[in-house]
């Protein structure tokens, strides 16, 4: 996915440059090949996502970024039930609509209600962590629901791989401690590519390459156009997923843009971004609106270096543990928590009714219903004397 993008350039100078390229690639590069690796798509997919996203990405040190993972979920949801055609032309749809927002001049925060956008964020969190939890413990559990899955684990139990769980930890405290410790050198190298280099470091002494690996790495991949090039033209395609996955997908990436400028360039840029990914099956890229309105070029130095590591590094990307790209997405979704937007949710009963609604939904029935669910609730909601107060907040 992609969040909120603008068509000024900024001037920056050159040591703030070179920071600013560090940290979206730092930023960028960990959370993209996760999603990539733990939804099923690929990493030959994720890399145009990624390098979309490294030129378009208008934010530096943006941590609250729940609508990425919310995408997430749409996107691995729909991925693993219908396959990359159904996915790229729901992804393609998704671009269609927002770029048609932009035409039309519409004013999305209308219809936003916030006690649902908190729902849909504690419902996020609660759904990466159990969807990815299997990678993390290597126990090989599956599921599209939150429901799914603790079902498939009640049927296999805990057999956990004691290794992987080893250096998907060793990520978390990374992830945890390192911002807290560090400031300054988190503002320029990133927590998750910390712990992504440090666990593959650790994977090469403890697993070494000529033994049998005792846990699941990323493994080889292709960048062969014929498996990466316009995937929405090749194999069965459901109508269905097309539309439901497509109208789930808009909502939180209008959504996105609406919190940050809500102009209409930035539905455009978007929805122009994602239409292009999705015919190199880069079903999501993982940007978020932020803080700065303006593009500069400091995206371009961390896209090279994506494509430098991915394409010429790939033996090294191979040995990458499982179990960390998992945990890099479970961690990532709760920090991205907004802990002081739940009390919100408690001013009257239709808020509260609505905060329970779209949470138990959305882990009962997946990513892309609930979604929907929740897009229904926000515009019937918009209608009451509470949304006013919500929509007056800056």
């Amino acid at each position: 996915m992609i969040g909120a993008v603008s068509l000024k350039l900024k001037r920056v100078p050159v040591a703030e440059f070179l920071s600013e390229s560090s940290y979206i690639f730092t930023f960028i590069f960990p959370l993209a090949l996760s999603m990539a690796v733990c939804s099923g798509i690929g990493v030959a997919g994720g890399l145009f996502a990624t390098v979309i996203a490294c030129l378009l990405i208008s934010v530096k040190k943006t941590r609250l970024i729940m609508p990425v993972f919310s995408a997430y979920l749409i996107v691995a949801e729909t991925f693993r039930q219908y396959g990359a055609a159904t996915t790229s032309a729901a992804v393609g749809l998704t671009g269609i609509l927002l770029i048609a927002v932009a035409l039309s001049g519409f004013d999305f925060k209308k219809v936003v209600f916030k006690p649902v956008l908190i729902a849909v964020m504690m419902a996020s969190a609660l759904s990466v962590t159990v969807l990815e939890t299997t990678l993390y413990f290597g126990i090989g559990a599956t599921g599209n629901t939150v429901g799914e899955m603790i079902e498939s684990y009640r049927s296999l139990g805990f057999h956990p791989n004691w290794r992987g769980i080893l250096y998907g930890t060793i990520v978390m405290v990374i992830m945890i401690t390192y911002p807290r410790k560090f400031k300054k050198a988190d503002g320029i190298v990133r927590a998750p590519f910390i712990g992504l280099a440090f666990s593959l470091l650790l994977n090469y002494f403890l697993n070494p390459a000529d033994m049998k690996s005792a846990i699941a790495e990323i493994g080889t991949y292709s960048f062969s156009p014929s498996e990466i090039l316009f995937p929405a033209f090749k194999g069965d395609m459901s109508f269905i997923g097309i539309i439901t996955s497509g109208f789930a997908l808009f909502v939180i990436l209008a959504y996105s843009v609406s919190i940050e400028s809500n102009e209409g360039d930035d539905y455009a840029v978007t929805g122009g971004a994602n239409l292009l990914s999705s015919f190199f099956m880069g079903a999501f890229v993982p940007i978020c609106s932020g803080n700065h309105k303006k593009i500069s070029l400091t995206g371009i130095p961390a896209a090279v270096l994506t494509i430098i590591v991915l394409v010429i590094f790939r033996d090294v990307i191979a040995r990458i543990p499982v179990a960390s790209c998992a945990v890099i997405l479970i961690v990532g979704a709760w920090q991205s928590v907004r802990w002081g937007e739940i009390k919100k949710a408690f001013i009257d009963v239709p808020s509260l009714a609505c905060l329970i609604a779209v949470t138990a939904f959305m882990l009962l029935f997946g990513a892309v219903r609930g979604m929907l669910f929740g897009a229904l609730c926000s515009f019937l909601c918009s209608f009451l004397p509470s949304a006013k107060h919500f929509l007056d907040e800056k």
